[in-house]
């Protein structure tokens, strides 16, 4: 019976490695989207303030909406995250 507990907890080791490994490449994936997003905007307001200086206020209101959405982004991604760790870590203490 042990060789089985070694081998089912050694597979929950595995699996919460790489729900780790998979979790930092979501977010560095969201993270590049999100740098993306700012160069653009960062690009905009350049833009903006060499052919239409008038709506550079305007571009500053799109930016402050953009980081907004941003941080309220990257907290969904770390409740989700926070939450799906901790219902493996949950079903690896149920199984145990």
């Amino acid at each position: 019976m042990a060789p089985l507990k070694v081998t089912r907890s050694i597979r929950h080791v595995i699996a919460f490695v790489f729900q780790v490994i998979l979790g930092s490449i979501a977010f560095l994936l969201f993270y590049l989207v999100a740098a993306g997003v700012s160069y653009a905007v960062g690009s905009i307001n350049k833009w903006l303030s060499l052919t239409a200086p008038w709506l550079l206020g305007a571009s500053n209101y799109i930016e402050i909406a953009l980081f907004g959405l941003d941080v309220i982004a990257f907290g969904l991604f770390a409740v989700f995250e926070l939450a799906h760790f901790a219902r493996a870590l949950w079903r690896q203490w149920v199984d145990e």
